[in-house]
C-alpha cells in the first residue's frame, strides 16, 4: 500500500489533501507545527491509515525526526506532498524585512530542507508535489534580468538559494525597487517554489521520480480568511491528481489538471 507524507495538514487545503489520499486507500502521515492541532485533525479523518507527526520547518531538529519516524513506521515514501506555509496579512504592522525573512525562510528554505532529508527516503518510481500559487507568477518580478534567471533552464540549486537570500537581503537593506523585486514575499517565496520544483525535477529524472507544483485557486481558508471561490476539497483536488493519477510530467505547473504558463 502506498504512503504519503502530506505538510501543515491539520487544516485547509493540507487537511483535504490527506482526507482525498486516505479516500483513495493509501497510507497518510499527517503532519502539523502543533501538537494539538495534529492529533485534532487525526480524529476528524477518524481513518485508521492516518498517522501523525509533528513537523516544524523552521527546526531541523524536527525534520530529522519526522525522517526518523517514516524510518521507523513505514519505512519509504511514495507520495511527498508539501503544502505546509505562511503568509502576513496585507496590513500586517510586521516590518516587511521581517516578513520577507520569516516568509522565505518557512516556504521555500524549510520546504527546501524537507526535501533534501525525505528524498533519499522515497522510493523510485515516486512523486514530490507542491502546493504554489499564481501569485508567484514571473510578472510580479519587476526586472527582466531576474525573470531571465529564474527562468533558466538549468538553473541549479546554490544559484537559486542565492536568489532567494538576494531577496531578504534587499528587503532589510530597502533595496526592493532598485534591484526588481516587488514588495510581495508571499509570492516571491512561491516563485522560490516553483523554480525549486522545475531543478528538482532535473535532479531526480533518474530515480524517475515526478515532481509538479499547483495552483489550488482562490481557496477560502485561514490564511485566507474564509474569503474566496473554493472550497479546500476543491483547492485540494489537481494536487490529488498529480500525486495519484498524472503520470509521465515533471518539472510542470498546474492549475486543475492543465499545465499553466508561469
Amino acid at each position: 500500500m502506498q504512503v504519503a507524507l502530506v505538510t501543515g495538514a491539520n487544516q485547509g487545503i493540507g487537511f483535504a489533501i490527506a482526507k482525498q489520499l486516505l479516500d483513495k486507500g493509501l497510507n497518510v502521515i499527517v503532519t502539523a507545527r502543533r501538537q494539538e492541532k495534529g492529533e485534532e485533525a487525526i480524529q476528524q479523518l477518524k481513518n485508521p491509515r492516518a498517522m501523525f507527526c509533528r513537523l516544524d520547518l523552521c527546526d531541523m531538529g524536527s525534520i530529522e525526526a519526522c525522517a526518523d519516524f517514516v524510518r521507523e513506521h513505514v519505512g519509504q515514501l511514495d507520495i511527498l506532498v508539501n503544502n505546509a506555509g505562511i503568509a502576513y496579512d496585507r496590513d500586517s504592522d510586521v516590518p516587511f524585512a521581517e516578513q520577507a525573512a520569516e516568509t522565505v525562510k518557512t516556504n521555500y528554505f524549510g520546504t527546501e530542507n524537507l526535501c533534501n532529508t525525505m528524498i533519499p527516503l522515497i522510493r523510485e518510481g515516486g512523486k514530490i508535489v507542491f502546493v504554489a500559487s499564481e501569485s508567484g507568477h514571473l510578472d510580479i518580478l519587476k526586472s527582466n534580468e531576474l525573470k531571465s534567471q529564474f527562468m533558466d533552464p538549468n538553473l541549479d540549486m546554490i544559484t537559486l538559494n542565492r536568489l532567494m537570500n538576494n531577496f531578504i537581503r534587499d528587503a532589510e537593506r530597502g533595496d526592493l525597487e532598485r534591484n526588481g523585486w516587488p514588495k510581495n514575499a508571499y509570492g516571491v517565496s512561491k516563485i522560490g517554489v516553483i523554480a525549486y520544483t522545475k531543478a528538482l525535477a532535473r535532479v531526480l529524472k533518474d530515480r524517475k521520480i515526478e515532481v509538479n507544483c499547483f495552483c489550488p485557486g482562490y481557496v477560502a481558508t485561514r490564511m485566507t480568511h474564509g474569503k474566496g471561490n473554493r472550497s479546500p476539497d476543491e483547492g485540494a483536488r489537481c494536487g490529488v491528481w498529480l500525486a495519484t493519477e498524472c503520470q509521465g510530467r515533471t518539472g510542470e505547473f498546474f492549475k486543475d489538471n492543465t499545465p499553466i504558463t508561469w
